[in-house]
Parts: structure tokens; C-alpha cells; sequence
């Protein structure tokens, strides 16, 4: 009399093999970007820029030297060499020609164009830990920044002409009153401040 066969577990192919398991990264050691309310902090927002910025110190503090360096020497042989005859002839004169030479129109256009690749940098900076020189120029939106940033600058035009121009009518005027020109550049420079937080959203 024969039986029929019971499934036993240890007739399963693959039974006296070890089981596989995946291979995760523990929950201590998985990075967590840290959820804001939405709301500007300043007491969190100051430490944390110091933090990121000694995490990449070769980023922010070597590249703002090296920027500096550069934007002095293209000050140097755009608007001073050109100019060094007439300095020790006329030194006046050679101030003049600086200031309505095109060097500093030049060096204007420069920090305008590379502007959109150093915001891109400082919001790489906000989810990461250390930034590379690669993260300025990953999914760069160069022409939508560049965009905002003239639109900016054509705005801050329109102040000068607007605020500026006019106090310096005043401070012609021998008459005008002192208090009233402190009074009317402390409202101007108030102003720039509560309307520098949209300008930053804007880029």
C-alpha cells in the first residue's frame, strides 16, 4: 500500500541555503534635512550660517578671497592702468576718466552674469552638508535669475533716481536743514532693508 507524497519544507529547493537579506542603511545614519516651519528664525538661521560656512570653508571663505582677488585685478587693468600717465599729471582729471570709463560698466556686467551660478551654490548649501564646485553649476537657471537680477537692478535704478537724486539737490542747497536730509536718507536706507527680503525670494 503506497501513501501520497506530503510537501515537506526540506524537500524546497533552495532549504539548506542561507536566507538573503537586503542590506539598508540604519535609521542613526541616514541623513535628515531638517523641516522648517516656514517661518524666519534668527536665532537658528545665525548658527547655521556660520556651521555651513566652515563646513565648506574652501568654497566660501578661498572662493570669496580669490573672487576678490580677481575683481581687483580686473579693477586694475581696466580702470587704473589705462589711466596712470594722466594720475601724475592730473589726478583729478584721471578720476574722472575712470568714472566715465567703461571698465566700471565692465565689471558691473561681470558680477551680473556670474551672479546666478553663486545663488545656485548658496541653495545647493541649504540641503547639503559640504558643497563641491560642481553643486554652482548643476540645474542652473541661468536666463530666469539673470531675468530677476536686471529686473532688480532696474528697480534699484529707479530708487537712485527717485531718492537719491533728490538729496543730493538738498545737500546743494545751503538752506536745507540737516536733520531733514538724515531724516530723509534713514527713511531711504529703512526702506531698502524691508524690501531686500523680496528680492532674495526673487532670486
Amino acid at each position: 500500500m503506497t501513501y501520497p507524497s506530503t510537501p515537506h519544507p526540506e524537500d524546497s529547493p533552495g532549504f539548506d541555503k542561507y536566507p538573503q537579506y537586503s542590506q539598508e542603511t540604519p535609521e542613526w545614519a541616514q541623513e535628515k534635512s531638517v523641516q522648517g516651519t516656514g517661518k524666519v528664525n534668527l536665532g537658528a538661521a545665525v548658527p547655521w550660517g556660520f556651521k555651513a560656512t566652515f563646513s565648506s570653508w574652501y568654497i566660501w571663505i578661498l572662493g570669496t578671497l580669490v573672487l576678490g582677488f580677481v575683481a581687483m585685478a580686473l579693477y586694475a587693468v581696466l580702470m587704473i592702468l589705462p589711466n596712470m600717465e594722466l594720475m601724475e599729471t592730473n589726478p583729478d582729471a584721471a578720476v574722472d576718466a575712470m568714472n566715465a570709463g567703461w571698465g566700471q560698466y565692465a565689471l558691473s556686467l561681470a558680477q551680473l552674469l556670474i551672479m546666478p551660478f553663486i545663488l545656485t551654490g548658496m541653495l545647493a548649501q541649504v540641503d547639503k552638508k559640504r558643497v563641491g564646485l560642481g553643486d554652482f553649476f548643476r540645474n542652473v537657471r541661468y536666463f530666469q535669475v539673470l531675468g530677476l537680477s536686471l529686473v532688480q537692478s532696474l528697480l534699484g535704478l529707479i530708487g537712485v533716481v527717485l531718492i537719491v537724486l533728490p538729496l543730493v539737490a538738498l545737500v546743494m542747497n545751503t538752506v536745507t536743514n540737516s536733520v531733514f536730509i538724515l531724516v530723509i536718507t534713514g527713511a531711504a536706507l529703512l526702506l531698502s532693508v524691508l524690501v531686500s527680503p523680496f528680492f532674495v525670494l526673487w532670486d
